[in-house]
C-alpha cells in the first residue's frame, strides 16, 4: 500500500521529468508551463504548446500537475477492495 501511495504522489514529478512539451498557461500576470506528454498533445491548442524540457524552466515557471486519484486507477482498485474486505469482516 505504501508503494502505491508513493507512486501516486511522485506521479506528477515523473510527468514533469518525462515531458518534452509544455503547455503555456497564464495565471494572473505570470506565465506557467504545465508538462504535456506526447499522447496528450492533441488535447491542447497548438499555440499553447512549447517544446521544452524540465531543466529549461525555472522553479516559479513550472506548474506541477495535481495528484489526482482518477490518474491512479490501481490505487482506486486496491482501496475499493480494502473497503469491501473491511465491510465483510464487520458483517
Amino acid at each position: 500500500m505504501a508503494n502505491l501511495v508513493k507512486d501516486a504522489v511522485y506521479g506528477p514529478v515523473r510527468k514533469c521529468q518525462l515531458a518534452k512539451h509544455f503547455a503555456r498557461i497564464i495565471e494572473g500576470n505570470t506565465t506557467k508551463y504545465m508538462p504535456v506528454l506526447e499522447k496528450d498533445l492533441n488535447k491542447w491548442h497548438p499555440s499553447q504548446i512549447v517544446q521544452k524540457v524540465l531543466t529549461d524552466l525555472s522553479g516559479d515557471e513550472l506548474k506541477v500537475p495535481d495528484v489526482d486519484m482518477v490518474k491512479f486507477p490501481q490505487l482506486n482498485v486496491i482501496l475499493t477492495s480494502l473497503n469491501r474486505m473491511i465491510l465483510e469482516k464487520l458483517w
